[in-house]
């Protein structure tokens, strides 16, 4: 009997050992050793001109050690009709989550900066934001509607912290209310002076907002900063910032063909053949077709941002003022036909006056290479109502 005692209360014991052996390993599954948010630097192509955004997890999940990154800058560029639905602004980014690692080796090969700031708050925060993150994770959440300034890869890192302090972190936005989007994101398009041309004829007045109170966290930079000055409990979010990757990127050699030089050289080539052909007496000359062809297809493009997308940046874009699509009418129709517009004339060339009298007053900031093309536009359309003008009179003479 004694032994048989002595068997189940061993059993008993070993019972108990292994559901406490399996607790412990459960409540070591959950043990989350730190988390942090990579502030990755601009790359060479333009996608990656703005840097970039993650957040890094180091815990023990399933009993085994992970290193994981929480990406929410993936999209699939090979799904179907991605480049008809990226040029409607239906852009559907999504969370993504791989191994630091290979995250890590995908930045040294593009000899990309890499900063790490390691969060330093209570351990139920970090479980919270883990917790978040893997919910985000999931199939039917891990998808949203890419925006430009106000829902990125950036500002949604700062909201998921945010987030897991039950909203309790306190940001300090020392960029507030100090630039616009279109400023603010100027230092980075410098290396890309065309791509920086295209986007500034494409975004209208949205980007010439003032960026409100934390508004500039659409910028990695920027949440960076942020980041650096958020407190919890009167007590700093994060610790010093560790550098994991040095910046090896050499600066790019200054172009000469920029779009400003281009179309100045445009206008001087507009100036010379205007004055031979008014020497001449002759009419319209292939410049001037060239450039109403171009500028007019430019306008289509902005009404088509505009009132077909979903850009909400591209709106209430007065670049239509220069880049008018009534310019395709004179660029395909007969000289006899064009010095019959007489009104579609002057209202193009009121629109082109506007544009350049009221440079520095109009609220939509022009790249600066627009202001040779308006040029060169109103010097042939001034000419075209000096032609008209000169018709007109002689018709009341003959008369």
């Amino acid at each position: 009997m004694m032994k048989f005692l002595k068997q189940a209360v061993l059993l008993i014991c070993a019972i108990t050992c292994i559901s406490f052996g399996v607790k412990a390993q459960e409540a070591k599954a959950d043990t989350i050793y730190g988390v942090g948010v990579l502030t990755c630097s601009p790359g060479t192509e333009i996608y990656s001109a703005f840097g970039h955004s993650a957040i890094r997890v180091f815990a023990v999940v399933g009993g085994r050690e992970v290193d994981w990154i929480y990406n929410y800058g993936t999209f699939d560029g090979f799904a179907p009709g991605f480049a008809w639905r990226f040029a409607q602004g239906k852009l559907d980014y999504f969370l993504s989550k791989s191994d630091f690692p290979s995250f890590y080796h995908d930045y040294i090969v593009e000899n990309r900066g890499m900063v790490q700031q390691e969060l330093d708050v209570p351990y139920e925060v970090k479980q919270e934001l883990f917790r978040l993150l893997e919910e985000n994770y999931r199939p039917e959440n891990r998808t949203y509607r890419y925006n430009y300034f106000y829902d990125n890869c950036s500002t949604r890192v700062l909201e998921i912290i945010a987030k897991a302090t039950g909203g309790q972190m306190k940001t300090t936005d020392a960029s507030a209310n100090s630039k616009t989007f279109r400023e603010a994101i100027q230092p980075y398009l410098e290396p890309f002076p065309w791509t920086d041309f295209g986007i500034d004829v494409a975004l209208g007045m949205p980007c010439d907002y003032i960026i409100g109170e934390k508004q500039s966290s659409f910028l990695p930079d920027s949440v960076f900063m942020l980041i650096d000055h958020s407190t919890l409990n009167d007590k700093a979010v994060s610790m010093e910032y560790e550098e994991l990757l040095f910046s090896e990127l050499e600066p790019e050699e200054e172009m000469f063909f920029t779009p400003l030089t281009t179309m100045i050289i445009w206008l001087a080539m507009m100036v010379v053949l205007t004055i031979v052909y008014m020497r001449l007496k002759k009419n319209i000359h292939i410049l001037d077709r060239i450039t109403w062809g171009v500028s007019g297809l430019v306008g289509v493009l902005v009404l088509f941002l505009w009132f077909f997308t979903d850009h909400k940046a591209s709106s209430w874009n007065l670049n239509l003022l220069w880049a008018n699509p009534f310019h395709l009418f004179f660029a395909f129709a007969s000289a006899k036909r064009i010095l019959g517009w007489k009104w579609l004339t002057r209202i193009s060339l009121m629109f082109l006056v506007i544009v350049i009298a009221g440079w520095s007053l109009i609220p939509q900031r022009f790249n600066d290479a627009v202001f040779p093309i308006a040029v060169a536009l109103m010097i042939s359309y001034a000419r075209i109502w000096w032609l008209q003008r000169k018709g007109e009179k002689e018709k009341k003479a003959v008369s």
